[in-house]
């Protein structure tokens, strides 16, 4: 069973590239999602906690997320979610990580201009 999430957020850092060890192109970067509530008594929004994201996109997704995405920019990330328990000298806890499917900017906050990316000929 796969569990299919869809986050709104903002990247927390410049995507980083890297590859795998067996050469795919991979893009590491962290989304926080902040929680609120609108309060009806004061009319006003709450923030209540920020979710943190692990993503992770491959391939020509890769590629695209490094040319596309900045520290700040909103955006919408749909994936497979994987909870990983993890555990170092000082503390441990738990992680959500995400395998990206798609991504894009959130367009709510914003303005985007979309390039399709070229085919390479047969």
């Amino acid at each position: 069973m796969n569990d299919n999430v869809t986050i709104l957020g903002r990247v927390g850092a410049d995507p980083k590239r890297s590859e795998t060890a067996n050469g795919v192109a991979v893009v590491n970067f962290r989304v926080a999602s902040p929680q609120r509530r609108f309060d009806s008594k004061t009319q006003t929004w709450i923030e209540t906690g920020t979710n943190w994201y692990n993503v992770s996109a491959f391939r020509q997704l890769a590629d695209h997320v490094k040319s596309s995405l900045h520290q700040g920019d909103g955006v919408i990330v749909t994936g497979k979610l994987k909870l990983r328990e993890w555990e170092n000298a000082e503390r441990k806890g738990m992680s959500a990580d995400i395998d990206a499917e798609a991504i894009g900017h959130d367009l709510r906050w914003g303005a985007s201009a979309f390039a399709k990316a070229s085919r390479p000929s047969a």
